[in-house]
């Protein structure tokens, strides 16, 4: 594994189609874990919805214009796989989901179980555009791998449990496809409910798999 490469891309790093076919062009076949961000300016949006779910204002108008953004983006990468379409759909509909109930929980726990859905969104989309241009490549759901503790929007990585799902799921990976797209602030507390980190957990993120993965 130790040819194995961890790259982490921001959110303004995948704007539009030039430069996703900038990122592919960039493979090496050599074993590449790629840790991906929300969209441009689509983790503001989903923060601002979670306050406005929580201060019980609507949010209709708000969540159509987050669909909006990545059917918009699909649209131009040409991704017209009824697969992605479906798996992108049942992951709005965690959020629609919430947005549903009444406001029981803390703002804190509603930011996570709706700002995280915004990288995995963007992860499947990139891995769908890899397979579409031939690249072997395989998708990760971060809540698999990065357990954490319940202190939402500031949680801390239970390395212990995390450390062996990174040896046991993402190394035998990295045998079997070119590259894996996951996400880059996603987790999964004890509880199993959605987690995210703020920007110096991200680098957290990106330290326990060079720890791990290397």
């Amino acid at each position: 594994m130790t040819n194995s490469k961890i790259w982490n891309i921001e959110s303004d790093a995948l704007k539009s189609q030039p430069d996703f076919d900038l990122l592919l062009s960039q493979f090496d076949n050599t074993g590449t874990l790629i840790l991906v961000s929300s969209l441009t300016d689509v983790r503001e949006l989903l923060v601002e919805l979670s306050l406005t779910f929580y201060e019980k204002r609507p949010t209709k108008v708000l969540l159509q214009k987050i669909k909006t953004i990545h059917t918009s983006l699909l649209s131009e990468l040409s991704i017209d796989n009824q697969d992605v379409q479906s798996e992108i759909h049942d992951m709005f509909v965690e959020i629609d989901w919430l947005l549903e109930d009444d406001v029981q929980d803390s703002y804190e726990y509603i930011h996570d179980q709706i700002v995280s859905i915004g990288e995995l969104v963007s992860s499947k989309i990139l891995y769908y555009y890899c397979q579409s241009n031939g690249i072997k490549a395989k998708w990760l759901d971060g809540r698999d791998v990065i357990i954490t503790d319940n202190q939402y929007t500031n949680v801390g990585i239970i390395e212990k449990e995390t450390q062996s799902r990174i040896e046991n799921q993402v190394k035998s990976i990295l045998n079997q496809f070119d590259v894996i797209i996951t996400q880059n602030s996603v987790g999964c507390s004890t509880e199993n409910y959605n987690t995210t980190f703020d920007q110096k957990g991200k680098n957290t993120v990106l330290d326990i798999y060079n720890k791990y993965v290397q």
